[in-house]
């Protein structure tokens, strides 16, 4: 053991040191340096932040120092975490991610520029994420996706393993008396059930309550008198749309809800001889105490380890099962350990189940064997089977032959030539090149990173150059051509090679994306047709091809209390009514639109041909609250009956003003819609005088085809009225007394005017 400061300098160290180590959860180190010959050198300047690198060179952060004085030596004590969970937690991912990740994907996320790799030694279902990131740590999110994508992980130098379990099936046993003391069992049945039902298969929009996907989950245990239905809280996710997925998670949520935890204290006797009996976390071993009837097979998952300062252990504690009641409460990174209850009451099987096949079957066959060895009269060394003579090992100078048939033929042999063998089963191979070939041109290559699969001596996929090629296979095709249909690959963009991404380039007719039927038959739901110049999209079901709902989002639900602009394409039936249109939805939910600064609307614009941008309509509210629509085109064609709704709540007829041809040819064509104006004149007049004129000035007018004058008011009687000289500037108004002896007593009448004419362009 030694430390560093946090110049690099390094120092040898003794200390006692305990490590706590929890599977899926925290590590810690904790060492206690007294002051000596060897610790003099630094005991006076450790601190925060120097880092601690143990007996199996596993470098630690401090994170807490305490110095004290016992009698007259200095002792320092220091907690320390592994680098890896110091710089996870000391990182952050600041930009926000809603999307479906790969478990590649998102750890490759996780992982960028923090000096750590990571290594998925199994294969993980893709999830989707909202809101990841967002300023949060780069281990919050390791603790999400272990979670999210249900893998547990180890760590090795500065590589990340991630696995669905991790562990070994080993034959360790701790048994009470022998190797182990103080076994404690603890049973947490607070959370404990028995049924569960889920929901899935909805939109947002629709919410639970209209999934098309509902399942129900019973656990065996319901069976039982004493316990009988115990529920659990409803899955309720519109994002799971497969029957397998839904049970799954409910069989998980009612069977892992029973928390049991056995913990122990082991006595090492590797220095009696048993030197296999190393435990490591995730480990399936098997514990055993009579006095409380435990005989069963348990998973390792919390380990404290104390070694003194040559590195020997002094006192080693497991947990087995769940992790311990209380620390279950503690961890910061702490998940669930999968299947321990169903390990504990006997309904899973641990051991050989999650080996591969070819394991389970060559380690029962090594160690159920009963063989004696001879020596053949031309050399070397026989094993041969008591049981069954048949089955042979041959062991001389020419090499190894294994033979199920007295030695006839050695279907499995190495030799000086190379290596016979119907089936090699192994972790690794390097520096080789796989062939396959069935001799009628159907075969598969791997070699130097690429793989070819051909049928007929035809290429039928490649992977090869970071590209997965498709070929055409040709069938039905009067003269195919057998070329490249499609591939798929890393790909970037040509004007910013920045922009890093994924691309699928189609070779050939069309391009589509749909659901598989049958073995021979799929349903488009995407296609892109290259040889029409055509893109279709449809949103039926899966098995109703009558029912289809298409949405089009400006961004994912949930933004704006689910209130954002989109379009929706509706062929369906719901709520008691049948849909079949198309429907716009704008705004931004929590925001009143209005403004000049928010537009919030519906818009229509068109370029003209030279580079400009003409606006040709707009559907919105103004700042005044009021919805109002703008329609900015030359022409516009009404229909026979048109309707205006007045603020009264009554419809009326539109009106449509016609000029007759005789009328245009005299005021001019009418190349624009005729308006209606109306308006009120105070013409002044004199009482004494009989006839009298004025002139009434237009503006914006092109042309004014007919003017109508009304005198209003109490003196109306007295007079009338009349328009002449009528152009498109304005018109003369001509006012005389209907009796000439008529003196009324006023100097004003109002006029009432309506005008007839076409506004200038």
């Amino acid at each position: 053991m030694y430390v560093r400061d946090l110049e690099g300098n390094e120092y040898p160290a003794q200390a006692t040191s305990t490590k706590e180590l929890e599977l899926n959860g925290n590590q810690s180190l904790s060492a206690i340096f007294v002051a000596n010959k060897v610790n003099d050198l630094f005991i006076d300047n450790i601190d925060r932040m120097w880092e601690i690198i143990d007996h199996d060179g596993v470098t630690h952060k401090i994170i807490y120092a305490k110095k004290q004085g016992k009698g007259n030596r200095l002792t320092v004590e220091v907690k320390a975490i592994p680098l890896f969970f110091d710089k996870f937690d000391t990182m952050r991912i600041y930009t926000e991610y809603n999307e479906h990740m790969t478990a590649r994907e998102f750890f490759s996320l996780v992982f960028a520029n923090t000096g750590f790799d990571f290594i998925l030694v199994d294969s993980f279902e893709a999830v989707e994420w909202e809101g990841l990131g967002g300023g949060e740590t780069r281990l919050s999110a390791f603790k999400k996706g272990l979670e999210r994508y249900k893998c547990e992980f180890r760590i090795v130098g500065n590589t990340v393993y991630l696995e669905s379990q991790i562990g070994r099936d080993t034959g360790f046993m701790y048994r009470h008396r022998l190797n182990a003391s103080n076994i404690v069992q603890e049973n947490d049945a607070s959370e404990f059930y028995t049924y569960a039902k889920g929901y899935g298969d909805y939109s947002d929009e629709d919410g639970w309550q209209w999934a098309n996907l509902i399942r129900e989950y019973t656990s065996p245990l319901a069976q039982i008198p004493g316990i009988g239905i115990r529920e659990a809280p409803p899955i309720m996710d519109g994002r799971i749309t497969q029957v397998e997925t839904m049970d799954e998670q409910l069989k998980t949520l009612v069977d892992e809800s029973l928390k049991i935890s056995v913990s122990a204290d082991i006595h090492d006797l590797r220095r009696q001889g048993y030197a296999l009996a190393q435990p490591e976390l995730g480990d399936r071993v098997f514990l055993i105490d009579e006095r409380i009837g435990l005989d069963t097979e348990v998973r390792v998952v919390q380990i404290s380890i104390t070694k003194d300062w040559q590195g020997n252990i002094i006192d080693l504690k497991l947990t087995f099962g769940t992790p311990s009641i209380t620390k279950r409460y503690q961890s910061n990174i702490q998940t669930a350990v999968e299947r321990v209850n169903e390990i504990m009451e006997g309904r899973t099987k641990i051991p050989f189940s999650v080996l591969d096949n070819a394991v389970i079957k060559a380690t029962k066959e090594l160690q159920g064997v009963m063989s004696e060895l001879k020596v053949p009269p031309n050399g070397g060394l026989m094993a041969v089977d008591k049981n069954d003579p048949n089955k042979i090992v041959v062991f001389n100078a020419a090499g190894i032959g294994i033979s199920d048939d007295g030695g006839q033929t050695f279907r499995t042999a190495m030799t000086g030539s190379g290596i016979v063998a119907d089936v090699i089963t192994a972790g690794t191979l390097r520096g080789i090149t796989v062939i396959s070939d069935d001799g009628q041109g159907n075969s598969v290559k791997i070699e130097s990173g690429s793989l070819v699969s051909k049928i007929n001596n035809r290429d039928m996929v490649k992977i090869h150059n970071y590209e997965i090629y498709f070929y055409d296979p040709g069938d039905a095709s009067p003269s195919p051509d057998y070329g490249v249909v499609a591939t798929l690959s890393s790909s970037w963009k040509d004007d910013n090679t920045n922009a890093r991404g994924f691309g699928i380039v189609g070779y050939k007719d069309y391009f589509y994306v749909g659901y598989g039927e049958s073995d021979t038959n799929a349903k488009s739901f995407f296609e892109i047709n290259f040889s029409e110049s055509r893109t279709y999209l449809y949103g039926e079901g899966r098995d109703e091809k009558t029912i289809g709902r298409l949405d089009l989002h400006s961004v994912r639900s949930g933004a704006y209390n689910y209130q954002t602009s989109k379009i929706s394409i509706e062929n369906n039936y719901y709520n008691s009514t049948y849909w079949g249109g198309v429907f716009v939805y704008t705004g931004r939910g929590t925001e009143s639109p209005g403004g000049a600064n928010k537009r919030f609307g519906f818009e229509v614009w068109q370029y003209d041909g030279s580079g400009g941008l003409n606006q040709h309509l707009i559907i919105d509210k103004g700042s005044n609250g009021k919805s109002y629509a703008g329609i900015y085109t030359d022409e516009a064609w009404l229909p026979s009956q048109s309707y205006l709704k007045y603020k009264n709540g009554y419809y009326y007829n539109s009106l449509g003003i016609g000029i007759d041809s005789n009328v245009s040819n005299i005021r001019g064509s009418l190349n624009g819609n005729a308006l209606l104006f109306v308006d009120i004149w105070n013409f002044n007049v004199d009482p004494n005088v009989r006839y009298q004129s004025g002139r009434y000035n237009m503006n914006g007018a092109e042309n004014i085809f007919a003017v109508f004058v009304q005198p209003m008011g109490s003196y109306s009687i007295y007079y009338n009225a009349r328009a002449y000289n009528i152009s498109s500037t304005g018109f003369d108004v001509y006012v005389a007394k209907n009796d000439a002896s008529d003196t009324p007593s006023t100097t004003q009448i109002q006029l009432q005017l309506i005008i007839i004419y076409e506004p200038s362009a």
